[in-house]
């Protein structure tokens, strides 16, 4: 226990209680972020956000959806650098799930992505979900999450500390089977790692698919398009779509004449081929927003403490060459969603952090997941949770400098 170094200090300051504690050099704040409505008693509700500092990496993170509000790391010249897409509190978020609906750094729902026409078959039962169609007739991130409050408390492990976030929908939550817990944790060390952990158990048999919704500019929040980001995806197959951006349940390689938009097996520049309209898939979705098969090669970041080691498999390298951030991307999941912002809009921006302002693709996300519609497609790896089973999912964002 000598190594360990514990410190406690309560501060208030303009009405704000204000909480740290330092864990074998990982320190860790609490503070209030803003009032929402309760969705159940519509009266206002106090969130808060965690700040989560190690040697390498600060990281905030909010009760409100279990989400990324902010990850701070060196840039190569050692300026501290904002690399997330967000707001500077509770009610920026509240009134994006009322509007533009961008899923800013939240764990979106139970089931991520989309499925086809609301409805899927699961023992021999169809299950159609909410009927508020969201998506080209499609339901895009149902049983959400996003908005709901959850619980919170901080937790610590070997060489890592962070927050555990969980929350319960019940049984038919948005046409789901199974009243369902949720745990989702976010971890640092001391190594330029990020761990999350996803956790889910059901009373009855039903679907999942968590992911996080971050999204990231390693240029820093607000500075110019993420296209002239340099890209590796560890991926040789993915899963192309139809018009409505459903997977067909078809495997398509990247190699081929037809799909060398979507072949980032070595290092390319994100912008090269994202406006490439010859292609059905890049014209569907205005550019990337695709779920790419990770190929089955399993290893681990150096100087990393994963609880899924031998399952974690590398996913994806990017980085910004205005800043040498490079972020490498480890996961257990089958699948990973690229999406270039496409859908932020044009005119006007959004206005996120510090006045910033976030529009047509300044921000890329990484989705790790299993493949969009796959309650419909029983060839694609299996999103059936039963009774009682525990899901249990880990990705790992390393940060790095690419000189």
């Amino acid at each position: 226990m000598k190594n360990l170094k514990f410190t406690f200090l309560f501060i208030i300051l303009t009405g704000t209680l204000f909480t740290q504690i330092a864990y074998a050099n990982i320190s860790i704040s609490k503070e209030k972020f803003g009032k929402v409505p309760d969705q159940k008693t519509l009266k206002a509700i106090e969130i808060y956000r965690y700040t989560i500092s190690s040697d390498n990496i600060t990281l905030k993170v909010t009760n409100l959806g279990a989400t990324v509000q902010s990850i701070i790391v060196p840039d190569r010249n050692k300026n501290q650098t904002d690399v997330v897409l967000g707001y500077d509190n509770a009610e920026g978020y509240f009134n994006d799930i009322n509007s533009v609906k961008t899923f800013f750094g939240s764990i979106p729902a139970r089931f991520a992505n989309r499925i086809t026409n609301g409805a899927f078959q699961l023992n021999d039962k169809k299950y159609q979900l909410n009927l508020v169609i969201n998506d080209q007739d499609n339901v895009l991130h149902p049983g959400p999450l996003v908005g709901l409050v959850w619980d919170h408390k901080i937790i610590r492990k070997k060489n890592k500390t962070g927050v555990e976030f969980s929350v319960t929908t019940p049984n038919t939550y948005w046409g789901f089977p199974g009243k369902l817990e949720v745990k989702i944790q976010y971890l640092l060390d001391n190594y330029g790692n990020m761990y999350i952990e996803y956790r889910a158990m059901s009373d009855k048999d039903t679907v999942i698919n968590l992911t996080n919704h971050t999204y990231f500019n390693l240029n820093g929040q607000g500075n110019e398009q993420v296209t002239n980001h340099i890209l590796k995806l560890y991926a040789d197959n993915f899963t192309p779509c139809n018009s409505k951006e459903v997977p067909t349940g078809k495997i398509a390689p990247v190699n081929t004449s037809l799909n060398t938009a979507f072949d980032f097996r070595n290092w390319k520049k994100v912008g090269k081929d994202i406006n490439d309209n010859k292609n059905p898939q890049i014209k569907y979705a205005w550019g990337y927003d695709i779920n790419f098969i990770l190929n089955n090669t399993f290893t681990q970041p150096k100087n990393s403490l994963p609880e899924l080691k031998n399952n974690l498999k590398p996913a994806a390298k990017i980085y910004s060459p205005v800043t040498g951030i490079q972020m490498n991307l480890f996961t257990t999941q089958p699948g990973v969603q690229f999406y270039t912002g496409n859908h932020l809009p044009k005119t006007p921006p959004i206005i996120g952090k510090n006045g910033e302002k976030y529009s047509y693709r300044s921000g890329f996300a990484m989705e790790t997941q299993h493949y969009p519609n796959s309650p419909n497609i029983p060839s694609f790896p299996t999103t059936t949770l039963k009774k009682g089973e525990l899901f249990h999912q880990e990705s790992v964002y390393n940060f790095t400098i690419n000189k």
